[in-house]
């Protein structure tokens, strides 16, 4: 059983502001552009070593 409520779990079934979930998606964004720049430079580190 989850000591949480289930308000409290970061479901998005609604009830998020329209703001938020705009921002959500601009972070979510960031983190796989950030992660796929980290991608590339380890394969270059990779071929450097």
């Amino acid at each position: 059983m989850s000591k949480y409520a289930p308000h409290e779990l970061g479901s998005r079934s609604g009830s998020a502001p329209p703001q938020q979930t705009h921002m959500d998606i601009e972070r979510i964004n960031a983190i796989g552009t950030t992660l796929a720049d980290l991608t590339a430079r380890t394969d270059a580190l990779r071929g450097y070593l």
